[in-house]
């Protein structure tokens, strides 16, 4: 399994690469002008990439026409779901830790907050991710993608509806500096 990984991190190292860049110009840019920006965009952007690093690996594979050699190896298909899954693993255990040292140390909200927050997010994305790679291996590229994006509406649409009514509650929580009660 572990040549599938190392296969995954070649074929995501641009996309890896943008987002990092992507990722320390908001910071830069929003970072003394709007932290509650910063911090809101860090948020999402784990959930945003657990969803679309299936999409891209998937899109490699058949781009490269990689996949049906993928299936042909001596390998059982959860192997291969779960080298993929992994690189996506470590991918987003890395946003967790960035995202980690942003809230702590550039924006300063309070860690106990932070980490509560922060594992919400990761749990999520790793959800996300795993019901990504499942619709994608067993449905394919275009079906998945309609699949995903139904899951995500009624998902986002339920947990807005649940959401939105405390929005400002947990705004003012987050935005609170670290050290003050």
């Amino acid at each position: 399994m572990g040549p599938l990984v190392s296969k995954e991190f070649v074929q995501m190292r641009s996309q890896l690469l943008q987002t990092v860049g992507f990722l320390a110009l908001a910071l830069v840019v929003f970072s003394r002008t709007s932290p509650d920006m910063v911090l809101t965009f860090f948020n999402v952007f784990p959930v945003v990439m657990a969803m679309t690093l299936p999409q891209l690996s998937f899109m490699h594979e058949e781009r490269g026409h990689t996949f049906c050699f993928l299936r042909a190896l001596p390998m059982r298909p959860w192997e291969i779901v779960a080298a993929k899954y992994l690189a996506t693993f470590v991918v987003m255990v890395g946003f967790g830790i960035l995202l980690l040292l942003v809230g702590t140390l550039v924006i300063a909200v309070r860690p106990t907050v932070l980490m509560a927050h922060l594992t919400v997010i990761l749990l999520l994305s790793l959800l996300l991710a795993a019901i990504s790679y499942f619709f994608h291996f067993w449905l394919g590229l275009k079906a998945a993608r309609v699949a995903l994006l139904v899951l995500v509406g009624l998902v986002g649409g339920a947990f807005m509806l649940a959401v939105v009514p405390d929005a400002s509650a947990v705004t003012a929580l987050l935005s609170s500096p670290a050290g003050s009660s």
